[in-house]
């Protein structure tokens, strides 16, 4: 039905229900009550989720760019958000048709078949792979 649940160590934000509090038993991510998540993927500490309208959400550690939010390379380990919060690229929401998370770093594949990656303090914000 499209809905996201959390538990577990709420360090860095990563339940998405704000704060850093632990939450012992599951329970929704209210911040999407009213949105149809169709993809979920979990990564250390972060959370990446893809809509049904194809909006790229996460939430939780971002020391690493992990986040896809931009920002500078001198993020501190305390770099988090705490509640979902929608990818752009160029100012524009970032949609996808799949998205995946590693330990550190994102991976999608946007709406016009590119595929895209960040985080691992490689890329801060969405960035075409190229191919070597």
């Amino acid at each position: 039905d499209g809905e996201v649940w959390t538990c577990g160590a709420g360090e860095h934000g990563r339940n998405g229900n704000g704060g850093s509090s632990d939450v012992l038993k599951p329970e929704p991510v209210t911040a999407l009550d009213d949105v149809e998540i169709v993809e979920a993927q979990a990564g250390s500490a972060f959370t990446v989720t893809r809509c049904s309208e194809g909006l790229v959400r996460v939430w939780g550690r971002n020391d690493q760019g992990q986040l896809g939010l931009g920002g500078g390379l001198a993020m501190d380990v305390y770099a988090l958000e705490d509640l979902p919060i929608i990818v752009e690229r160029d100012d524009v929401p970032l949609q996808a048709t799949a998205v995946a998370a590693g330990h550190s770093h994102v991976a999608v594949v946007s709406t016009d078949a590119e595929l895209l990656q960040w985080g691992a303090k490689l890329a801060l914000g969405p960035a075409p792979h190229l191919f070597e």
